[in-house]
């Protein structure tokens, strides 16, 4: 029978090898992750604000419900917001950080907010966003959402600069001002 003997020396730099991971991780190290993999921040959602209407009157007290998702998520990140009196709304920016994708990897993210009232689900913003950067024209859009629930789902074309060989497209039965 042969005996794997293990010398001190090997032991003892795999020994120190995992005592400064562990150091480098409690410390809350920035580069600490470099041991395990990169990272990548994404860039899910910018700020939204905005107002729900039905025939120009508010409609208060009603659950909006955000989901953002990404094909490199295993599940999508959802949250709430409860209009007030008046029918606003707003939602804060979100980024996360997760493993970064590989270069030969499209990373495709999207936006969805919904309304249900008196029974009745309404869309009132969808759009599918191929990069983890924020893009200028969608933070200018979802400045401040003008839905009212009797408007008509329309498909609109978003075009910005820092993006110029591709168009935005959003279904949405809000509206906005142009700046």
């Amino acid at each position: 029978m042969r005996h794997l003997l293990i010398t001190p020396k090997p032991l003892s730099a795999l020994v120190t090898l995992v005592l400064v991971c562990i150091a480098l991780l409690w410390s809350g190290a920035p580069n600490a992750m470099l041991f395990f993999g990169k990272k990548a921040s994404y860039h899910l959602s910018p700020e939204i604000n905005g107002v729900i209407t039905l025939h120009g009157k508010p409609v208060g007290h009603v659950e909006v419900t955000r989901t953002l998702d990404s094909n490199q998520f295993k599940q999508p990140y959802v949250d709430t917001a409860i209009t007030d009196s008046q029918g606003k709304f707003s939602f804060p920016e979100k980024e996360i950080e997760d493993k970064k994708p590989s270069e030969m990897t499209t990373v495709v993210r999207s936006q969805n907010l919904e309304v249900e009232y008196s029974g009745k689900k309404y869309l009132l913003w969808f759009m599918s966003i191929p990069t983890i950067r924020p893009v200028d024209v969608v933070k200018e859009k979802l400045h401040f959402l003008e839905c009212d629930l009797d408007n008509a789902e329309e498909y609109f074309d978003f075009h910005d600069a820092q993006f110029s060989a591709m168009p935005f497209t959003a279904v949405s039965i809000c509206r906005w001002k142009d700046n």
